[in-house]
């Protein structure tokens, strides 16, 4: 019998792409490393706000995906504990946004990441911190993805 390598949230996120909501508002990966992701956008108009930029709760759902995914290497699911964004510079139609989430903590049972997002212009629009929880249930396997 050999020993295959435990799962991780970052591994399956590779494995079987982006899927619910980070899918449906159009997220694609560029990057996914230990300690760090990369996810980018093209600004279209279902991300757009009453007042004409992107929503905020797009980019906010970006980062969380991103800084999750650049620090979930344990085998088990680790779900956000909480998350802060700053908006700095408005969002626009057709705009091309990189959003990276680098760790900046490996606890034992906390894991704290920063995440940036620039325009195509490499303008920070905004800025912010995550933590996720490392809890003691495994990652599905096999039917269970």
């Amino acid at each position: 019998m050999v020993d295959r390598p435990l799962a991780t949230q970052a591994s399956v996120i590779l494995n079987t792409g982006l899927k619910g909501f980070d899918a449906l508002i159009g997220s694609q990966i560029e990057l996914i490393e230990p300690g760090r992701a990369v996810f980018n956008l093209r600004v279209e108009e279902k991300h757009m706000n009453p007042m004409g930029f992107m929503h905020g709760g797009v980019l906010l759902a970006m980062a969380d995906a991103a800084a999750g995914c650049a620090c979930s290497y344990e085998p088990t699911v680790c779900p956000t504990v909480e998350g802060k964004l700053n908006f700095i510079l408005p969002c626009h139609l057709g705009d091309t946004l990189t959003v990276e989430g680098r760790e900046l903590r490996h606890g034992r049972t906390l894991l704290n990441c920063e995440v940036k997002a620039w325009n195509q212009h490499g303008k920070l629009v905004a800025a912010g911190l995550f933590s996720y929880i490392i809890s003691r249930r495994p990652m599905p396997t096999g039917d269970a993805l």
